[in-house]
């Protein structure tokens, strides 16, 4: 998941398509574990610990468009959104996601990261 949110780089070449194939990881993620909880949050605190200042930089740029992805994912659904997915590799591995699980994902996330700016 933090891999792929590495590399969405927003404004370059393919940036949309790798913003949707970190969301579906976010997404995939929080099916596989429910949200993550303290897991995550362990899980994400040393990762940043021994990450450096680059990677934690490009998680920071990368994490507002894979959350916008995902809340988009989120509303219409995969498979309004099937032509885009085909497009970003079919990153998902689900045809369903629990907005639920996938808030408290993004909760932690945010915090870790930064609050991405609202779509208003």
């Amino acid at each position: 998941m933090l891999s792929a949110l590495e590399g969405v780089r927003p404004g370059a070449a393919g940036g949309s398509l790798r913003a949707y194939s970190a969301a579906c990881g976010a997404l995939d993620f929080a099916e596989r574990h429910n949200g993550g909880g303290e897991w995550l949050q362990t899980r994400l605190e040393e990762y940043l610990a021994g990450a450096d200042e680059l990677e934690i930089e490009a998680l920071q740029e990368g994490w507002p468009s894979a959350a916008r992805a995902a809340e988009e994912i989120l509303e219409k659904g995969v498979e309004a959104l099937a032509d885009i997915l085909s497009d970003a590799g079919s990153p998902n591995q689900h045809t369903l996601y629990h907005p639920q699980a996938y808030r408290e994902t993004a909760h932690i996330l945010n915090q870790a990261l930064g609050d991405p700016p609202s779509a208003e």
